[in-house]
């Protein structure tokens, strides 16, 4: 073997040794992010499950919290005198923007985040509609009940009166979901 010989293959091994060991480190660095992707994948198939499952304790949830805290506006007389003065068109806006809130929130509850995912999207739209159909359900009952509905009401009146109360009652629903849980 010639002199310089035995030098130069050992330079040629450390710069393989080098290549080598950066590209570990490459791969090392693709398969930690690779992790995290998987982490954030898992987590967010998590709160999917959470919130597309609406059970009997969901249930039950939305119609304690519709009737402990929509249960005041039924028996509070200012409540009522308060409504009577009040434009239908004005009770569907508060309305609206009441219901625009409970998906926020909630969407923010789930996910603790407000970054768009179309599939917790849907999910999540599932399950504040069967809030709301429940929380209605409840209302129209109530409503009922304690004679606030009677077939002399005009349709405006009663729209008026059953979104009111449903305003109350599903943000009584969704803070004892959030009391609960």
């Amino acid at each position: 073997m010639e002199p310089g010989g035995l030098e130069k293959e050992v330079r040629e091994i450390k710069e393989l040794q080098k290549e080598i060991l950066l590209r570990l480190d490459r791969q090392s660095k693709g398969e930690q992010r690779l992790e995290g992707y998987e982490r954030r994948i898992i987590r967010d198939l998590e709160h999917t499950n959470d919130v597309s499952h609406f059970s009997l304790a969901d249930l039950g949830q939305a119609v304690v919290g519709a009737v402990v805290f929509g249960g005041p506006a039924f028996f509070s007389r200012d409540f009522w005198i308060f409504l009577s003065g009040v434009a239908a068109e004005s009770v569907l806006f508060l309305h609206l923007i009441v219901v625009l809130a409970v998906v926020v929130t909630l969407y923010h509850a789930y996910r603790k985040t407000l970054s768009y995912d179309a599939h917790f999207t849907k999910a999540l739209v599932k399950r504040v509609f069967y809030v709301y159909l429940t929380v209605f359900a409840v209302v129209v009952t109530l409503l009922a009940l304690f004679g606030k509905l009677s077939a002399a009401m005009t349709t405006a009146d009663v729209m008026t009166d059953v979104l009111a109360v449903q305003t109350v009652a599903l943000v009584g629903a969704v803070t004892f979901d959030f009391l609960v849980d």
